[in-house]
């Protein structure tokens, strides 16, 4: 009879842990301060958490602000625990939700980097040597996404009329 409570306490411990993102040692050491009760251990350990949260953002404020070349003190390591944790946790779980806002974070990031390197590089028109328009490429990019028609009609003209069309920057040719 114990080798199978032993193997439900074990399994137990798994499940917590898994839950809660927490070491088996913590998993096992929350049950047995809960008396083997999961929803107990499971209080007690946010209720930890948020003593912990609370003791961080009190380090925060009276510090101004946790910076990595201040000598951490007790109150200063358990906070730095916590913010490792917190930051951790979309990582290490499993969900759809932490997965796609990731997948979501580096979207918007990649978008965010297009749009600055088409801020670094110019759209120029120029004729007879001389230099009539320039512009960065991210406008020439929404002029031509909202109105394609109109900017092609009108950059056919130009070349009609003798106009150059160039782009310049320290981007250009050069691989990512």
């Amino acid at each position: 009879m114990t080798q199978v409570q032993t193997m439900t306490e074990y399994e137990m411990t798994e499940q917590l842990a898994a839950k809660m993102n927490i070491s088996l040692e913590e998993a096992k050491a929350a049950l047995e301060a809960g008396n083997w009760n999961t929803l107990t251990a499971t209080h007690l350990l946010e209720q930890e958490k948020f003593r912990r949260m609370q003791e961080l953002n009190a380090v925060a404020a009276s510090a101004g602000e946790i910076s990595d070349d201040v000598e951490p003190d007790a109150a200063g390591s358990k906070a730095a625990d916590v913010r490792i944790d917190v930051a951790e946790a979309p990582a290490r779980g499993n969900s759809k939700k932490a997965r796609g806002t990731g997948g979501l974070k580096r979207f918007g990031r990649a978008i965010a980097d297009l749009i600055a390197l088409g801020n670094r590089n110019r759209f120029a028109i120029h004729r007879g040597g001389e230099q009539l328009l320039e512009m960065p490429v991210t406008v020439l990019a929404v002029l031509l996404l909202f109105s394609f028609g109109t900017c092609a009609l009108l950059l056919a003209v130009g070349l009609f009329a003798g106009c150059r069309y160039s782009i310049n920057g320290n981007s250009i040719g050069v691989e990512a």
